[in-house]
């Protein structure tokens, strides 16, 4: 039987946070803030604002798929990386969206150039241009093309299934995937409204099912 090559769209969102020192092993001095990633997350979802970040995603997919809902599933496998570095990890996973991985690159291509767009000077949305200045803040890496993993949507390194672990050097690291909740945008403003888990959706299976990126639903196929 002929391999099914369509998915739901999805992306990964990694921000790093590393720590500023002086100094090599024992003399090593920490002269910069300590980020706690927890705290960076809560920022980051921005959910007493309306989740702003997650809506100008939406806003910008909405101009690729206009009419088309984009309720996301979010994520998150936030933790330590190593003794002075953490990352701020999500997956967001939209299941109306299907795409192949040749038209995946080119939606997250598409999609870094608007977030890089929004971030200059003259743009008319400050919040991005003020996001990105504070994600800088947490690593000088941060910029919108590395914050949207690239080598998640291309594969590079295989696709880590949702209840399961970063595996670093044979060992896990500690930064399983979890589910969030749903955030569902308006059609016309993409003003966002969160979904509560409700019992179904406390079931691990519903939501391995949500995230899947490697089983395709029926719809998905047709």
């Amino acid at each position: 039987r002929e391999k099914l090559t369509v998915f739901p769209l999805y992306f990964d969102v990694d921000i790093k946070l590393t720590v500023a020192t002086l100094g090599e092993g024992a003399d090593t001095k920490v002269v910069g803030p300590v980020w706690d990633p927890t705290e960076v997350e809560r920022e980051v979802i921005d959910e007493e604002n309306g989740f702003r970040f997650f809506k100008v995603i939406a806003k910008i997919l909405a101009i690729v798929f206009p009419e088309t809902s984009l309720e996301m599933f979010l994520y998150s496998a936030t933790g330590k990386t190593g003794p002075l570095s953490s990352k701020v990890s999500f997956r967001l996973v939209f299941p109306s969206i299907v795409v192949d991985k040749d038209r995946a690159v080119i939606v997250r291509e598409f999609l870094v150039q608007k977030l890089f767009n929004l971030s200059r000077e003259e743009s008319t949305v400050p919040f991005i241009r003020s996001f990105q200045k504070q994600l800088l803040t947490y690593s000088s890496s941060n910029h919108y093309r590395n914050v949207i993993d690239e080598t998640a949507i291309r594969c590079r390194h295989g696709v880590r299934m949702i209840f399961n672990d970063k595996i670093e050097k044979g060992k896990p690291a500690g930064r399983v995937f979890l589910p969030l909740f749903t955030l569902v945008p308006e059609m016309v403003d993409q003003t966002i409204a969160k979904l509560e888990k409700n019992v179904s959706d406390r079931d691990d299976l519903v939501w391995l099912q949500k995230g899947s990126l490697v089983t395709p639903s029926l719809s998905h196929a047709e």
